[in-house]
């Protein structure tokens, strides 16, 4: 079996762990209360067997979580150019909450313009935080505000999302037809490669340029709510991709990963996270988005368009959806 015996010398000093996946048979599910926020859907490819004598069988997986058992990692998409992850706004904020035990992954996205309090600075739109103190400014604003204890998180840049994807070797994404003339626009903007267009609507394989560029699509259909849904689809396609690939291919695709991201999650800890998580043998992928229409009105505070939240809402939301 392969152990931690691999060694990357300085691999893990900032740690790479974007879940990666391919969605080929996957079904779509009506969320329950949160119909008009969630996506639902569940992979139900058979993964090559890999179940060896630490194989999740054993009676605890049918016991009520009580949310021990939930790991929760902060993914964070910087708006930034340059590779020092010193700059920018946190232009993608999503909640990644694992259930090890019953294959439950939450995916809850925060929207950027959410006006929130900043641990010693003032009020502001939620992702000036990263802008201010980096991901740990964001992680304690995120935990302050909606009642979590998230300590783990991973931050990328643009072109580090585009190795990662390219590394992965592209994603499966349903473009709509509305969607088509933006994301070939986005790709001019980033100053891309008209080769890279997207000539039809359906089902593509994208590359990391488009996957950028489609998660970046906000000037159609519902603005920034729309945008975080990209996000989430596309997050679910990595996560797809990841789960049909073979426990022995981990370290090596972590390792390309490892100069395009910064996180706080350690060596030892992120093959663990990825052998526990391999064990499973059915994922569920949930998502949200936070403020919902209800808990979270668009106003205009100190000459900011914003969007004010309902604190108490918005955790009610949140802990239900997660636990």
């Amino acid at each position: 079996m392969l152990m931690l015996t691999i060694t990357y010398p300085d691999l893990f000093f900032i740690e790479s762990h974007a879940n990666p996946l391919n969605k080929n048979s996957i079904e779509v599910v009506d969320s329950l209360p949160y119909a008009k926020y969630m996506k639902s859907t569940r992979y139900r490819d058979d993964k090559e067997n890999f179940q060896k004598a630490d194989k999740l069988d054993n009676p605890s997986l049918k016991k009520e979580n009580n949310g021990e058992d939930i790991e929760h990692i902060l993914l964070i998409g910087i708006d930034s150019r340059r590779r020092d992850f010193k700059n920018g706004r946190a232009d993608t904020i999503i909640l990644a909450s694992i259930n090890k035990l019953d294959g439950d992954i939450k995916l809850t996205s925060i929207m950027r313009d959410t006006y929130v309090k900043i641990p010693r600075y003032k009020n502001n739109r939620i992702n000036t935080a990263y802008a201010f103190g980096g991901a740990e400014l964001l992680k304690d604003t995120v935990n302050n505000n909606f009642n979590l204890n998230v300590d783990k998180y991973v931050v990328i840049d643009f072109r580090g999302f585009e190795k990662v994807i390219d590394i992965l070797g592209g994603i499966e994404v349903d473009i709509k037809k509305h969607e088509l003339k933006e994301l070939n626009r986005c790709i001019v903007e980033l100053g891309g490669s008209r080769t890279n267009f997207v000539r039809q609507r359906g089902l593509n394989h994208l590359n990391g340029e488009q996957a950028l560029t489609y998660c970046r699509i906000r000037k159609v259909g519902n603005g920034d709510y729309d945008r975080t849904e990209r996000q989430r689809r596309v997050l679910q396609s990595i996560i797809a991709k990841v789960e049909k690939m073979k426990f022995s291919q981990y370290p090596k695709v972590i390792a390309s990963m490892y100069p395009y991201v910064k996180t706080n999650i350690s060596n030892t800890e992120s093959l663990r996270l990825i052998y526990s998580y391999y064990n499973v043998k059915d994922w569920k992928v949930e998502s949200m988005q936070i403020p919902t229409d209800e808990s979270g009105k668009p106003k205009l505070i100190n000459s900011m368009w914003v969007i004010d939240p309902d604190i108490e809402e918005c955790i009610k939301f949140i802990q239900e959806f997660i636990k």
